[in-house]
């Protein structure tokens, strides 16, 4: 989002504290202004008590606040002691401090009574992940004042109420906003009937990567009525629904396939275990949603038995490609400004003979950032003015594009099962 402004990033390792820090030393090194001034912050997050009473001049009992420096707690305290100096309110809520189980030094000091640091937090509400809170005292005081509480909330209750008040509300928010939610659902006898208010600190497009690993995406289908149907009456959707925050590999082992997906499944699995590849959670995903969207029925009449690419310092990539095509076994050599290039050109020096499919576009996705990740190797092949996208997936990346041609080829020209 920053860097659509034009912004100039630097990413620090380290926790929301961490930056912090180093932020204030980067400024006093030089002619820089540090626009997260902790005194002239507190000043203006102070407003928020100022435009909630403008807002809604029915008091609260309390006031649920995401913790993590404790700065915006401070903030909404100081907010509240001017409003009530000033006459405009006749008392000051309870204020609540929240914060992720795994990331709780504020929770744990105000019970203990001191400042603690933490070497290390980890939660997926990053933007409270502060191992050293250097506002705690300010949220001491505000508990003390207020006769206020603190709690603390899991990474499951977190997401479910970051789903529930979309779903709800539709507030789409930061996963820190969820933790106030989740902490009056834990504590309904205590805040039955009372008036609270739940803040919300920060947009949902902040954090959109916990809604991808935490989501089970929908797989790409043909653009056709029948294959459409036959994914709504497959039970993914629904399944899709419950699996929010639930392991991958869980909610796919609950997936009843087709048997004709399933074979396709097992097949793919045979072919990547004899390379001896070990399947991360999100790659049987990827594999089992290309078990999923491919088209039942078809024998393609090319397979692909074996090949060799020699590569040249300079000039063009050389490929020979053995293959069964229209139940004969041919061999052929083909050349190309890379290897699939250069294989494509192999294969289609026989097959072009019974039916010329054109590749006009390819993607590469690398599953894993490790060395041995599984490749999905999109193409989109061409025939007589028909286009179609063929996948292949394989531990090797000339394997893949290999067999997406392969049923690319198949979609072109193929004979149903059995004939």
């Amino acid at each position: 989002q920053a860097i659509i402004y034009n912004a100039n990033i630097v990413r620090i390792q380290g926790d929301f504290g961490k930056c912090e820090e180093l932020c204030k030393e980067f400024a006093k090194s030089g002619n820089y202004y540090l626009a997260g001034d902790y005194v002239f912050r507190e000043e203006g997050q102070k407003d928020f008590t100022y435009e909630l009473l403008e807002q809604d001049r029915t008091p609260f009992d309390a006031v649920f606040i995401p913790v993590g420096c404790g700065t915006n707690f401070g903030a909404i305290h100081k907010g509240y002691k001017e409003l009530l100096d000033a006459g405009q309110v006749d008392r000051i809520p309870r204020l609540v401090a929240v914060q992720p189980e795994f990331s709780s030094p504020v929770v744990e000091g105000i019970f203990k009574r001191k400042h603690i640091v933490k070497e290390m937090v980890s939660t997926i509400a990053t933007s409270v992940a502060v191992a050293n809170p250097i506002d705690f005292h300010k949220v001491l005081q505000g508990i003390d004042h207020t006769q206020g509480t603190a709690y603390t909330a899991t990474e499951d209750e977190i997401l479910d109420s970051l789903r529930e008040m979309a779903v709800e509300e539709g507030h789409f928010t930061e996963p820190a906003c969820a933790l106030p939610l989740a902490a009056v659902k834990n504590h309904q006898e205590e805040w039955r009937g009372k008036r609270v208010l739940l803040v919300l600190t920060g947009s949902g497009l902040k954090d959109t990567a916990v809604v991808a690993r935490n989501s089970l995406n929908p797989p790409a289908i043909e653009p056709n009525l029948e294959t459409v149907l036959e994914y709504v009456n497959s039970g993914f959707i629904t399944l899709q629904k419950s699996a929010w925050g639930t392991s991958r590999e869980k909610v796919m082992a609950e997936f009843v396939m087709t048997a004709e997906q399933d074979a396709r499944y097992q097949e793919y699995l045979r072919e990547i275990q004899k390379r001896g590849k070990k399947l991360k959670k999100h790659e049987v995903e990827a594999l089992q949603s290309l078990a999923m969207q491919e088209k039942s029925g078809r024998v393609s009449s090319l397979a692909v038995v074996d090949y060799s690419v020699m590569m040249r310092k300079e000039g063009l990539v050389s490929a020979t490609v053995k293959m069964e095509l229209e139940g004969e076994e041919v061999e052929s050599l083909g050349r190309g400004v890379g290897p699939i290039d250069a294989l494509i050109s192999a294969i289609r020096k026989e097959t072009d003979k019974y039916c010329v499919v054109a590749v006009t576009d390819h993607q590469m996705e690398f599953l894993s950032p490790d060395t041995e990740s599984l490749v999905l190797v999109t193409l989109t092949l061409e025939h007589e003015g028909k286009q179609v996208r063929s996948r292949g997936v394989s531990s090797d990346l000339l394997e893949a594009a290999i067999h997406a041609y392969e049923k690319g080829y198949g979609l072109f020209s193929y004979s149903p099962m059995g004939v």
